[in-house]
């Protein structure tokens, strides 16, 4: 499959949680997916003087994929439980990266809500995937796919965390 663009995802705030989910779906679509790697070590941290070390990580990751991708992708993440909200700093993620990266490259930002339908993980990725021109049934494909590796990847979690239960009761 020829690929369509790349699309950069910074490493930082969800990431490490969802990355398989997230590279799956958006290569299942044909694009190519750059991570953000250890900007730290290569230059100054890029912030605001008044935002928390979270959202300075994500700006930073963010700038040093923005001259290499065609979209980033920052989701917009209000609640990834049905009963419980997150830092408000999640919803505001994509518009503080808009903001330091000057709009130079598009930013895909649906808005994950899971206390409502209207804004689950498959209808902000159904709309993602129309973003970037995708059909229905690709769409649909690609989010099976993504379910299945992230499926895998929690599995794997779980028996590490699991293993280190063990050998921590060992000792």
């Amino acid at each position: 499959m020829e690929k369509k663009g790349r699309i950069g995802i910074p490493s930082a705030l969800m990431f490490y949680r969802y990355a398989p989910f997230w590279r799956t779906f958006f290569e299942s679509l044909g694009w190519e997916v750059l991570v953000s790697r250890d900007v730290g070590k290569k230059g100054k941290i890029v912030y605001f003087e008044d935002s928390c070390l979270p959202m300075k990580l994500l700006v930073t990751h963010a700038t040093s994929l923005a001259g290499k991708v065609d979209h980033l992708f920052v989701p917009r993440l209000v609640s990834l439980h049905p009963k419980h909200i997150l830092c408000p700093k999640f919803r505001g993620a994509p518009d503080i990266v808009r903001l330091a990266i000057d709009r130079k490259v598009s930013i895909l930002d649906e808005t994950v809500d899971l206390r409502t339908r209207k804004h689950s993980y498959r209808n902000a990725f159904s709309k993602t995937g129309e973003r970037l021109d995708a059909s229905m049934k690709e769409i649909d494909s690609a989010f099976s796919k993504a379910e299945r590796s992230y499926s895998s990847f929690q599995g794997q979690w779980v028996d590490r965390i699991n293993r280190l239960q063990l050998r921590m009761s060992e000792t």
